[in-house]
């Protein structure tokens, strides 16, 4: 086995568009920038078509907190309505969501164990999905 190795990195001859790389520098970069908008245009034209709407742009991306999990993820209740079940007594909806966010919490649980090699896992009642399609135990209802 030798001490040193080297390396010889090159551009590719030919660019998605034609350009040839041969003029390098800006000439190439502007192509790659150029190739790389009009296919992101070709995602957003398929995207529209499907009916796919709320593209999360790149400002919005970099206003995000890195160390701020999204509320989803947390599982606190928000105290936003929530369209899951809907109540006009503040309390009823204040306990809904606890319950909610508890048996979320419960199946997380569960199916982090589950997935880490656990197949004794216990996943909450009313679970539908994992027993079905796993195997897995649920609590009776």
């Amino acid at each position: 086995m030798r001490d040193e190795e080297s390396l010889t990195l090159v551009l590719p001859p030919e660019l998605p568009d034609g350009t040839s790389s041969v003029g390098r520098g800006s000439d190439v970069r502007r192509a790659a920038v150029d190739w790389l908008a009009r296919e992101l245009e070709k995602v957003h034209a398929e995207r529209r078509k499907a009916g796919i709407r709320g593209w999360v742009g790149a400002q919005k991306v970099r206003r995000q907190d890195p160390k701020k999990p999204p509320r989803a993820v947390t599982g606190q209740p928000t105290g936003e309505r929530n369209p899951r079940f809907a109540t006009l007594d503040r309390k009823v909806g204040r306990e809904q969501a606890e319950t909610m966010c508890g048996w979320l919490s419960l199946y997380g649980a569960a199916q982090l164990a589950w997935s880490s090699g656990d197949q004794t896992a216990i996943f909450p009642a009313g679970t539908w999905l994992a027993p079905r399609l796993w195997g897995a135990a649920a609590h009776p209802a």
